[in-house]
């Protein structure tokens, strides 16, 4: 006759007052839940004492307490579909296993895992000091979200960046470094090793807005893509004109300007130093005057600078008048005339006697001058009663580099 046994599950509501009515039984229970106790090297099969096959299942509804040592389970189940469970671990999640080598077996999560708290491996929430017991990652690494630190960011190899790259605080780059997309940077940037950028990458618009201060030490060489003139700061130069080359261009008495001269001729003067200068006594009225080309690096402006000096009884009342006479290539000259350079005026006021002073005068708004252009520039003593002197004269002017 065959005899069929149907799965059961067995109930204990009140563990406890069994365990205490029956110490063996007790024994028994925890057993038959699958762990191995083992005492005085004898096991006990839990299941059979509580007349439980391998099919039945054992359910404890009140809280039940194991106080051994070492519990082992084949496999363990917290919580059901739409009932979370909380397992409570006081110490240390280890596994105690090999490979068949000796390596080591790792504890494996066969699932996705959400940590609520933080993670530090140390005794301690926190970095510790000098980099002891970091959280060590022995794979590659990737991040579907934003990753923020607030600590030093090291890398010890290369780094690839494909996207845009923005940097709030100070940079120090001390391998090399690729940037294939966007980079801002809004701290100071220190590159020790080598900053590779593509070539597309550096062009007027991107350098607008950049202010770069940088010691070139060895010759600037990009014939692919070399700087354009917009792309470089204009810078003030000064070309002298020299004071020995100019002419008397008085119409009546045009010549060279000689040591002594007559009555409204200015004269080359010769200090007991050494030092030579134009002169105008108070007497003399005549233009001095010299011609010369517009350099080609000239861009705007325009200013002639003279150094004088007025005798050491100044009254404030000496003007000295500035004229420029200036032809276009293919311009007819015949129908061109002087005009006067702005300032000079009293230009001897609150000046002290004897002392040197540099007049500035300027073309006005309705004189423009350009690259190439022929120039002919006179001064004049044109009121006052001292005597001038001049002791050089440059022309200054914004030149493109």
């Amino acid at each position: 006759m065959h005899t069929h046994t149907s799965a059961k599950k067995i109930h204990f509501k009140n563990l406890r007052a069994n365990m205490a009515r029956n110490f063996f039984g007790a024994f028994a229970v925890i057993a038959g839940i699958g762990f191995a106790l083992i005492v005085q090297a004898i096991t006990i099969n839990g299941s059979s004492q509580l007349g439980a096959g391998s099919a039945d299942t054992l359910m404890f509804e009140s809280s039940t307490l194991f106080t051994g040592v070492t519990h082992q389970f084949p496999s363990i189940t917290i919580g059901k579909q739409g009932v979370g469970g909380v397992t409570f671990f006081n110490g240390t999640i280890v596994n105690s296993t090999v490979k068949d080598d000796g390596s080591d077996n790792p504890v494996t999560f066969g699932d996705n895992i959400r940590v609520d708290g933080r993670i530090f491996r140390g005794a301690k929430q926190g970095p510790e000091t000098d980099g002891v017991n970091p959280i060590l990652v022995d794979d590659n690494f990737e991040t579907s979200g934003n990753t923020r630190m607030k600590g030093t960011l090291t890398v010890n190899g290369a780094s690839t960046l494909t996207g845009d790259v923005t940097i709030g605080g100070n940079e120090t780059i001390s391998k090399n470094a690729t940037i294939e997309g966007s980079a801002i940077v809004r701290g100071n940037q220190t590159i020790v090793g080598t900053l590779t950028v593509g070539e597309a990458a550096l062009t007027a618009a991107t350098l607008a807005n950049t202010d770069v201060v940088e010691t070139i030490t060895a010759d600037w060489v990009n014939t692919a893509n070399p700087w354009s003139a917009s792309e470089i700061a204009d810078v003030t130069r000064t070309v002298q004109l020299l004071l020995t080359s100019f002419y008397n261009v008085d119409a009546t008495n045009s010549g060279a300007i000689v040591p002594t001269s007559a009555s409204t001729q200015p004269a080359f003067i010769v200090s007991t130093e050494g030092n030579v200068f134009l002169r105008w006594t108070n007497a003399d009225t005549d233009p001095a005057g010299i011609a010369f080309i517009v350099p080609n690096d000239y861009t705007s402006g325009g200013t002639v600078k003279i150094t004088t000096q007025v005798a050491s009884g100044t009254t404030g009342d000496n003007d000295i008048l500035g004229k420029i006479w200036k032809v276009s290539d293919n311009q007819s000259a015949s129908t061109k005339t002087f005009t006067n350079l702005t300032g000079g005026t009293n230009f001897d006021s609150g000046i002290t006697g004897g002392n040197i002073k540099v007049v500035s005068l300027t073309l006005p708004d309705t004189l423009t001058l350009a690259a190439g252009d022929h120039v002919s520039f006179s001064i004049e003593r044109s009121s006052g009663s001292d005597s001038i002197d001049v002791h050089s004269i440059a022309l200054e002017y914004t030149a493109k580099q």
